[in-house]
């Protein structure tokens, strides 16, 4: 008879401890596609109940929270939190993703499946706690497709539902309404013939007789830019003030059937219920035209008057955008800057400048196309001595990317002043409280009392209140203008890696003359103080100021 002795492990003491097992890199993805408050699944709520599960477990090694508001989950074209998510996954950041459900990473069945597949092939796993599904389990890709599928198909289903129900009332005339210049809406609610009930319409008396007189200069042969003059010239309160009355809202005016009491339906279609592109409606999906939906301003042979002198007089204008569009900004007013084109070249001009409509609002002077160029051009050359600095700098700022770590470290801030904020105001309606009884018992039964000691402590809480408001504001500002630059950060990232790819593969001088065709990759704003005086706000946070002596 054969017997097998097992082998014996053997430890010696005397050696190191067994190694303690490394961190799991761990990153939460939230997604939410309104901004309804009151949904169970609130953006807050997510984050919140998300940043305390990765604090909560001692073997994760926390990378962040990303997310995305207010983005719909059929396409991730526009997901900046997704697409970080991914990226940073390529980059070998993170270990293990948690989301709440599929239907919250995607409800596009393709991009589920390819997501999870990207992930898997980095080795990187992926939980979902509503269906408890880990695609660490070999078994979990076959359920996960299907249930991803799922969730495409309800997104199908809502959108044919929605299209449906506005084919079945279209034809009726059962439409909102809604305010324009010219409207305001009511808190009565109106039922149609159909039962269908909307909130009611009333004219805006001084405002429908400033539309009805710029059908009437219109018709009379002034153009929008002279019937804008006019308007700011008579101090007419514009809509959407700021600018003063614009061709674009005169066009807007002019084109609108509203004012006629009509409703024209589907002016611009959604060509796909995945990508959520929206387009021009030439004729593609049946259009209504409901007459007599809600009362008129002008009549119906003013209106289309009007129509036949626009057809007479029809252009269109296709938008480009150029190297500094959105960067150039001007330091007296705060607009961005425009490009002009004329015979005497390319000129930059701050928006605030409004001698089309006959309103100035900002002096600020043209700037040319050229004397940009040079002057982006020396303001790298004093930022980064040379190609190899700018390109280490290119290459580095990627890994010093930490927007969700520190997101959460400001949002956390701000819970916590939130709490001790209550509390304060708390203590002080509880002092108050005091104070009344007091007075209360005086009037009732005549007992003497000294109020000093309470009030000085209603007014230590006061001056606490104050604190906790004004530096609640400086990190709420101070969030605000971190998500705005994160944002352009991300929005930018493709153009930086395009201009890191260049200065890698094609001759170091060229590329350097070339750097304004990549102002948007260097630069996240400029700051005009005038045509000899400008501060760059470079991708790495830094700052440049240029100012040439007169």
């Amino acid at each position: 008879m054969k017997t097998m002795i097992p082998a014996v492990l053997q430890f010696d003491l005397t050696e190191d401890p067994l190694p303690v097992l490394q961190k799991i890199r761990v990153a939460c993805y939230i997604r939410v596609s309104t901004d309804d408050p009151s949904q169970e699944d609130s953006y807050e709520a997510q984050e919140k109940y998300f940043s305390k599960l990765l604090f909560s477990r001692p073997d994760w090694d926390s990378v962040g929270v990303y997310s995305d508001y207010g983005i719909s989950g059929t396409g991730k074209e526009n997901r900046t939190g997704l697409n970080r998510l991914l990226r940073h996954c390529e980059q070998g950041r993170i270990d293990r993703v948690i989301c709440k459900s599929i239907s919250r990473l995607s409800r596009n069945t393709a991009d589920t499946v390819a997501i999870i597949r990207q992930l898997k092939s980095l080795g990187i796993t992926c939980y979902f706690e509503k269906e408890s599904l880990d695609t660490g389990d070999m078994k979990s890709e076959f359920i996960l497709t299907t249930l991803a599928a799922l969730a495409q198909e309800e997104s199908r289903t809502i959108s044919e539902n929605l299209r449906w129900s506005f084919d079945r009332r279209a034809p009726k005339g059962d439409l909102p309404n809604y305010a324009c210049y010219g409207y305001r809406l009511t808190d009565e609610i109106e039922v149609t013939d159909n039962n269908y009930r909307r909130r009611k319409v009333e004219i805006i008396p001084e405002e429908a007789e400033v539309v009805r007189e710029i059908f009437r200069l219109y018709v009379n042969g002034l153009s929008m830019t002279d019937i804008a003059r006019v308007l700011n010239h008579q101090k007419i309160p514009a809509p959407w003030s700021g600018c003063g009355w614009t061709i674009g809202r005169i066009r807007y005016i002019l084109r609108n059937e509203r004012y006629c009491g009509d409703v024209l339906t589907r002016k611009h279609y959604t060509e796909d219920y995945l990508t959520h592109k929206s387009k021009r409606n030439n004729g593609e999906v049946p259009q209504f035209y409901i007459q007599g939906h809600h009362p008129a301003i002008i009549t119906q042979e003013l209106f289309q008057k009007v129509q036949s002198l626009f057809r007479n007089a029809h252009y269109t204008r296709e938008r480009t955008e150029y190297s500094y569009t959105g960067r150039l900004v001007c330091a007296h007013c705060g607009k961005n800057y425009q490009i002009y084109r004329s015979n005497g070249g390319v000129t930059w001009q701050c928006s605030g400048i409004r001698r089309n409509n006959g309103m100035r609002i900002c002096d600020a002077e043209k700037i040319s196309q050229a004397a940009l160029d040079l002057m982006f051009l020396d303001a790298v050359e004093r930022r980064f001595s040379h190609a190899n600095e700018l390109l280490a700098q290119l290459e580095t700022t990627p890994n010093l990317d930490f927007v969700e770590r520190d997101r959460s470290i400001l949002r956390r801030h701000l819970a916590i002043i939130e709490d001790e904020l209550d509390a304060a105001q708390k203590t002080r309606e509880e002092l108050q409280g005091q104070i009344e009884i007091l007075k209360m018992r005086y009037d009732v039964f005549g007992e003497k009392y000294d109020e000093t000691e309470i009030m000085a402590s209603v007014q230590v809480q006061e001056g606490r209140i104050a604190k906790l408001k004004t530096e609640k504001m400086e990190i709420q500002a101070e969030l605000d203008q971190k998500e705005k630059h994160w944002a352009m950060i991300e929005k930018d990232y493709d153009i930086r890696v395009e201009l890191i790819r260049v200065m890698k593969t094609e001759d170091s001088g060229q590329v350097w003359l070339s750097l304004p065709h990549y102002v948007k990759a260097l630069a996240l704003s400029i700051t005009v103080h005038d045509t000899e005086h400008f501060t760059v706000h470079w991708f790495d946070e830094t700052k440049t100021e240029i100012c040439k002596e007169r």
